[in-house]
């Protein structure tokens, strides 16, 4: 696995003068994976200076391990003061829909890009798909590129949605912060490439009180590894 965070890639879509991009040829598969809320950031508008997330690295590699992997860069932030979740879940999905466009658009082998979102990363990759918080949802060829994805403990969590929610059958609630249709949208889209794994008593997903301390919200990413990349292994990239 070649791991990279695209910090290039990054210039180019969020603040770089370069008057003449030069074309990237990406290699066939591409993970973009979306980390959970840090507690301690507190700007809603700046990209998080960590956008690393250890677990879904580790889900990555090993569901695909000839991909290369990128942390997206977004604000991760919502729970410090100061800051505000809606903002930063909106931000992440501009800068993921920005960042696949740039890669299909600089694509010279049809790269084939694998969504994987933590918390509030997982309201990130799937609004990016299927128009969350009032965006576009993708279309053509950007719609195509998507070979597949992984939400976890994704606090826009629907239940009952097959196959999206299909290895999340304990997971009988809605989730804290609800947008629109999304979810069955996605289904509709990529249902036979996506889940949305939920388990039950978490605090976001489930929005459930009892989980105070966090503790199952806090260990999805590892309760649901072997899941995840046995998913991710049978789509077969």
């Amino acid at each position: 696995m070649l791991f990279t965070q695209l910090f290039a890639v990054g210039a180019l879509l969020f603040g770089s003068s370069l008057a003449t991009p030069v074309k990237r040829c990406y290699g066939a598969e591409v993970v973009i994976y979306a980390r959970g809320t840090d507690p301690y950031a507190t700007s809603s508008t700046n990209n998080n200076p960590d956008p690393t997330d250890k677990n879904l690295a580790a889900i990555a590699s090993q569901g695909v391990p000839k991909a290369s992997v990128t942390a997206l860069a977004y604000p991760a932030s919502g729970i410090a003061a100061g800051s505000n979740y809606q903002q930063s879940w909106q931000k992440g999905i501009d800068n993921l829909q920005a960042l696949i466009k740039n890669i299909v658009d600089n694509s010279c082998s049809g790269t084939k890009i694998v969504l994987l979102g933590y918390s509030q990363g997982g309201s990130v990759i799937t609004g990016a798909v299927a128009g969350g918080q009032g965006r576009p949802k993708l279309t053509g060829q950007y719609l195509s590129s998507i070979a597949g994805g992984i939400a976890i403990a994704d606090p826009s969590y629907a239940p009952n949605i097959n196959p999206l929610d299909s290895l999340s059958v304990n997971a009988t609630k809605s989730g804290s912060f609800q947008d629109g249709t999304v979810q069955q949208d996605l289904n509709t889209m990529l249902g036979s490439k996506f889940r949305s794994l939920c388990e039950k008593g978490d605090r976001y997903c489930q929005n459930d009180a009892s989980d105070a301390n966090y503790a199952i919200h806090l260990g999805e990413e590892k309760f649901w590894t072997n899941d995840a990349v046995k998913f991710l292994q049978s789509l077969g990239l």
